[in-house]
């Protein structure tokens, strides 16, 4: 089903990863309990992003919204942008192309077994 959108506005997580292997552009948001949320900025006060898609690409690709930042108006304005604005979608796309890149090829469970037999074998 994902395949089949022009965008999306996720939660953040491996989805968008997923998205990002489908070339998707998206919205990342996040709300938390205020509790949850003041002991992960603790945590992690020094991490400039938080969803996935933006760590591996090490900048702010796709826009995140984070607790108070969430609001159906934001929400619209963020899709609207994504939907309509043909430069701001390819350069995601691009972006996302790019991400791809620095996860590798496919096959990294089956090259990982492969390593860990030849491993064996040498033993």
């Amino acid at each position: 089903m994902m395949a089949a959108c022009d965008a999306v506005v996720a939660a953040s997580g491996t989805v968008t990863l997923e998205l990002a292997i489908l070339e998707i552009p998206m919205l990342v948001v996040y709300r938390l309990s205020p509790q949850t949320y003041f002991f992960g900025k603790l945590l992690a006060k020094h991490m400039q992003f938080f969803s996935l898609v933006n760590l591996i690409a090490e900048r702010s690709l796709v826009t995140e919204l984070l607790q108070d930042e969430v609001s159906p108006g934001r929400i619209e304005a963020e899709l609207a942008r994504l939907l309509f604005d043909e430069v701001y979608r390819n350069e995601i796309q691009a972006g996302l192309i790019e991400v791809l890149g620095k996860l590798g090829r496919q096959g990294a469970s089956d090259r990982a077994a492969g390593l860990a037999l030849t491993l064996l074998e040498q033993k």
